[in-house]
């Protein structure tokens, strides 16, 4: 496990300490929470621009209209 000193605002730091005791939680985990949500997005949007670079935008807009064109009951 690694150790990292992080310098924040004053008023973040009040803002982490209130959430963490609020969900009787330590400010650690706050922290490593927002960090495992911020790798998970950026990895997403990396896996979305791989497929988009190897995709047809054609395709793509066909499909969006023929979905948007559908009867939504039968």
């Amino acid at each position: 496990m690694a150790t990292l000193t992080v310098d924040m605002p004053d008023p973040v730091a009040v803002g982490l300490q209130q959430i963490a005791a609020t969900r009787d939680v330590a400010i650690d985990t706050i922290v490593t929470e927002m960090a495992v949500s911020l790798i998970e997005q950026v990895e997403a949007e990396q896996r979305f621009l791989r497929r988009a670079a190897r995709g047809n935008s054609q395709r793509g807009l066909d499909l969006l209209d023929k979905v948007t064109t559908a009867p939504l009951f039968e």
